[in-house]
């Protein structure tokens, strides 16, 4: 069983849907584009967070992107 919790058969089924593979390189290929070298990469408002990946540097960035009350 995977990481996903699939079974290899659930797996291999999906990869034979029509469309997956598609799919897949449009997303890796949109990653490409947008920068994106490894992960994890976070992004916030359409910019990439870069440096300090930490959940701590992502919720700062969440903050100061997230409007005053």
């Amino acid at each position: 069983i995977a990481a996903s919790g699939r079974s290899r058969a659930e797996i291999e089924a999906c990869f034979g849907q029509p469309g997956t593979h598609a799919a897949l390189v449009t997303d890796v290929n949109a990653a490409i584009a947008a920068g994106v070298t490894g992960t994890p990469a976070f992004f916030v408002n359409g910019r990439r967070l870069t440096g300090d990946t930490s959940i701590e540097a992502l919720a700062t960035a969440i903050a100061a992107a997230t409007p005053r009350r």
